[in-house]
């Protein structure tokens, strides 16, 4: 969604995760897709309505990359369809 919100390395992404956790978002369903080093996830719920002052419509879609195991870097996006792209997968 944002190029400043990308998450790069190791202590950026559990940054992002503490947050995350913090705020306690009720998620209804969740989706993975997985090609190659990078994961797409899917999370879908009536909490989920913005971040910061970007408006969602209940659902945002993540793009993990992968370097060696570990999550090296996480991607935001609002549409399924943009974020398999993104990911190489659609």
């Amino acid at each position: 969604m944002r190029e400043e919100w990308v998450c790069h390395g190791r202590e950026e992404v559990v940054d992002t995760f503490r947050l995350g956790l913090e705020q306690r978002r009720e998620i209804d369903a969740l989706e993975f897709t997985r090609g190659g080093e990078q994961v797409v996830l899917g999370a879908r719920g009536p909490s989920i309505d913005a971040v910061e002052d970007e408006p969602l419509e209940g659902q945002i879609f993540n793009v993990f990359t992968l370097r060696d195991g570990p999550i090296a870097r996480i991607d935001d996006y609002r549409g399924r369809r943009e974020a398999l792209t993104a990911a190489g997968l659609a």
